[in-house]
């Protein structure tokens, strides 16, 4: 799948809004009721890949971010330099404030997953079908 979207983003409170608004780029090629889950999902691991890289803000923090389409399948890419983590959901309680976005994550995404693409980051991913 080429890339639609290909950029970094710096690593800061700004990051998932600016991911958010170059979706604009894809809104006419993807069914309104599954964009509006790609929002949401694009904003939850743009927002992981800030808080929990394990990156201090001084290191110059970046993350990559790429959104890929072909005619059944739309997968977003958010790539950062942290040590990565198990793909794993464990539930959350009712009254929790924080911990939902991978549940989110499995919930709407047809499919996902987390890889090591070399010692110096990891990415996650996910696919809506279309």
């Amino acid at each position: 799948m080429t890339p639609l979207i290909d950029m970094t983003l710096e690593a800061g409170p700004a990051a998932a809004s600016v991911a958010r608004r170059s979706l604009s780029a894809i809104a006419d090629k993807v069914p309104s009721e599954k964009f509006e889950d790609v929002r949401l999902l694009v904003s939850e691991l743009v927002t992981n890949s800030v808080r929990h890289s394990g990156l201090s803000s001084g290191d110059d923090v970046r993350v990559g971010f790429v959104v890929r389409m072909n005619k059944s399948c739309l997968r977003v890419e958010v790539a950062d330099a942290g040590k990565g983590f198990e793909k794993t959901v464990t539930p959350s309680m009712p009254d929790q404030q924080s911990g939902w976005g991978l549940q989110i994550v499995e919930r709407l995404s047809d499919r996902w997953g987390v890889g090591r693409e070399s010692e110096a980051g990891s990415t996650v991913w996910f696919e809506i079908d279309l």
